[in-house]
């Protein structure tokens, strides 16, 4: 029993021993190997982002404010009178029946206001 006992406690203490230095040496080692994994995905992600094609700006031509279609009447909408002349009495009809709705528009908001 003696023996026994004695034996358990010797082991015991080499567990001890084997784990206080395991201990110590293993979070720095995993510690280095985290950090090299990270720093090569690190790499790895900064490789393929160079790879990537980037997209090209559009080529657009600066609009200046005072553009004027060639009717003059709608500067917004110069890029459809030039399209078909028919589409030039449809906008302006439809302009027309804006401007009417907003009228209406205007006076329900004058009534509910009061």
């Amino acid at each position: 029993m003696k023996r026994q006992m004695d034996y358990a406690k010797q082991v015991k203490d080499q567990n001890l021993k084997v784990d206080s230095k395991s201990s110590t040496s293993l979070p720095k080692t995993s510690a280095s190997i985290e950090n090299k994994a990270a720093t090569s995905r690190r790499k790895l992600a900064l490789e393929y982002a160079r790879n990537i094609p980037k997209l090209k700006p559009l080529a657009t031509k600066p609009r200046n404010a005072n553009e004027k279609s060639e009717t003059g009447e709608f500067p917004e909408h110069g890029q459809y009178a030039q399209l078909d002349p028919s589409h030039n009495i449809l906008l302006a009809m439809m302009q027309q029946r804006h401007d009417k709705e907003k009228q209406i528009v205007a006076g329900f908001k004058a009534m509910h206001v009061s």
